[in-house]
């Protein structure tokens, strides 16, 4: 507890008028100082007796918080005290922002108080939400005290998703490509497999609901289907220190989208970036969500070269469509898009800043400027038909 500016004043001029009347044996003097210090000696009683107990919850929605989508932070405080809480003042820091200052009014013994605000999520990334702190006063003004109702709560703003049309692979250069199965939750299977817990997003209609009712959770049907093809995503996270910031930020959402759109076409997928990580395989639903959680704070580096990412890609002898995404393309890198077609079957170039490589065919722009989703449909159907 402190005083106010109020309280210190009121504080300063009774201690001064008491010294007066004293002084100059002015009672009424002397009366008037006794009562400003007795009031705000009663503000400080009264401050101190509150008794506050609140139980608090803190909740965002949507749960997945994505770039550029809307959400916002819920809270709920429980009244546990035998009396009604203050007016007080509601802060909950937000990290890079002023956080949010709400005000709440009287809390009836028992009752609970829900407040709402809107959270920024305007760039990926990890953001931290509290500590949340209460401003308490007296009726009179005259003293305060802020106390920590929560603590902090750590949230990841994940890429911004565009939505890109399903993507399904030819053979290409892979010759076992077709003879492979994996595990997928298939919109039209062929073999059953097996049950898994159910996730938001999966169709109702591959719940097996015999078994859910038994065991009292939801539970959906895995299928098995032949691959008839694979799908590589090269993300291009080389550092450009003149280049526009934003541009790497769009490469990331083209890439999670283009995995996701991989993904639902329900062929082999692998995932790489142009650092030292060696390529990842996005086999289930979970693989994927670990991809967008990592992409949420994936940074550039010096270490990273497009080219010698295709060049090894090529190499390994994959074959089927490759999607390439990046900030830029040189001369050197068109030169390497150019000669990747004589390994895959299909190439696909996603650039996300100024200008278009020339020679390079399949080409979709994600520059703020062109429609990302429009050229990727139209890539999708130049290359199924080619």
């Amino acid at each position: 507890m402190r005083p106010t500016r109020a309280g210190l004043g009121i504080l300063a001029v009774g201690v001064v008028v008491v010294g007066l009347g004293r002084l100059f044996g002015a009672f009424e003097l002397f009366l008037l100082g006794a009562g400003l210090l007795a009031a705000f000696g009663l503000a400080a009683l009264v401050h101190l007796t509150l008794g506050l107990d609140l139980g608090v919850s803190r909740t965002t929605s949507p749960a997945v918080l994505r770039a550029g989508t809307p959400a916002q932070v819920d809270l709920v405080l429980h009244n546990r005290a035998r009396r009604s809480t203050p007016v007080m003042e509601l802060v909950d820091q937000v990290e890079n922002t002023q956080g949010a200052r709400l005000h709440l009014a009287a809390i009836r013994r028992g009752d609970d108080a829900r407040v709402s605000y809107r959270l920024p999520t305007r760039r990926r990334g990890p953001l931290s939400v509290g500590p949340l702190s209460l401003d308490l006063g007296d009726p009179l003004g005259l003293v305060h005290s802020r106390l920590e109702a929560a603590g902090v709560t750590p949230l990841v703003v994940r890429p911004a998703l565009l939505d890109f049309a399903p993507v399904r692979a030819t053979a290409g250069h892979d010759p076992v490509a077709d003879t492979q199965r994996h595990r997928a939750l298939a919109v039209a299977g062929e073999e059953f497999h097996s049950l898994r817990p159910y996730v938001v997003g999966d169709e109702l209609r591959r719940v097996h609901w015999p078994h859910s009712a038994r065991t009292g959770e939801l539970v959906v049907r895995t299928e098995e289907r032949a691959r008839t093809g694979r799908v590589t995503i090269a993300l291009d996270i080389r550092r450009d220190p003149e280049g526009d910031p934003d541009a790497f930020e769009r490469a990331v959402s083209a890439a999670l989208s283009a995995l996701v759109a991989a993904h639902r076409g329900g062929e082999a997928v692998q995932f790489v970036t142009t650092g030292l990580a060696p390529p990842v395989e996005v086999r289930s639903r979970a693989d994927l969500d670990r991809l967008d959680e990592e992409l949420a704070t994936i940074t550039t580096t010096e270490a990273a070269s497009l080219v010698r990412t295709v060049e090894q890609l090529g190499r390994s002898g994959r074959g089927g469509l490759l999607v390439t995404v990046s900030t830029g393309v040189d001369s050197d890198v068109a030169a390497t898009l150019v000669r990747a077609r004589r390994r895959f079957a299909h190439v696909i170039t996603i650039v996300c800043g100024d200008g278009a490589p020339a020679g390079v065919t399949g080409i979709v722009r994600h520059d703020g400027v062109h429609d990302p989703v429009a050229e990727w449909s139209r890539a999708v159907r130049t290359r199924s038909a080619a």
